[in-house]
């Protein structure tokens, strides 16, 4: 009797286990999934960057960096200022010019 009631229980203790192990690899196979997602969000949002190298620093603050005429003067591209998302600064300001990232809304804009 006692036999029995020692394999009732582990046998009730194996069926839990195997429910969570379930579990737990169907939330591993979620997770990795919405990994793959979150990097492909992450690419496409990355597509729509430019980064220009060389521009000096000669801003101070948001607005003059936004108003940074580079593109359509020294590059002879025509562009509104709709079409820029994000200007900025990338790295710490140092003694070297830091590079310059900009942010479209399109990405056949930045192409």
């Amino acid at each position: 009797m006692q036999e029995n009631i020692t394999k009732a229980i582990n046998d009730n203790i194996n069926q839990k286990f195997t429910i969570m192990e379930n579990r737990t690899s169907n939330l591993q196979i979620k997770i990795n999934k919405q990994q793959k997602t979150i990097d492909y969000l992450e690419r496409q949002a990355r597509k729509k960057n430019l980064i220009l190298y060389g521009v000096e620093e000669t801003e101070h603050g948001y607005e003059e960096l936004q108003s940074i005429c580079y593109i359509k003067n020294h590059m002879k591209i025509s562009r509104e200022q709709s079409e820029i998302e994000l200007v900025r600064r990338l790295g710490k300001k140092e003694n070297k010019t830091r590079p310059l990232l900009v942010t479209f809304t399109k990405m056949g804009r930045k192409i």
